[in-house]
């Protein structure tokens, strides 16, 4: 069984924690916040998922949408869903969408014999 992903920053890990204060905000109608710190944790997590699946496959160094574009590609991304766009201007239902998948989503290097 994978370990879950887990959120490195201490400033990430305080902002998931008001998740489980959610219903009181709820109560209070300030359910905004509430769905947009649920966001920034699910875009941590895709974000830490990506970076370990470019890992994985040979790549090395910072992980950026813009290296991994120009090294390789990913393959098993779900339809439907771009994959030339950077984490942070997806939505959260596709957020969503791509952690259920993490198990097909592998990232192919593109050999360079010249």
């Amino acid at each position: 069984m994978r370990k879950p992903f887990l959120i490195q920053s201490a400033a990430m890990q305080r902002v998931c924690q008001t998740q489980e204060i959610g219903l009181y905000d709820q109560y209070f109608n300030k359910k905004e916040k509430v769905v947009e710190k649920t966001t920034l944790c699910l875009r941590e997590d895709v974000r830490l998922m990506l970076r370990d699946k470019f890992r994985k496959a040979g790549g090395t160094g910072l992980y950026s949408h813009k290296k991994a574009t120009a090294l390789g590609h990913w393959s098993g991304w779900p339809d439907g869903l771009p994959s030339n766009v950077h984490v942070e201007r997806l939505r959260r239902h596709q957020l969503k969408r791509l952690l259920e998948e993490r198990e097909n989503i592998e990232f192919v290097m593109v050999s360079r014999n010249k």
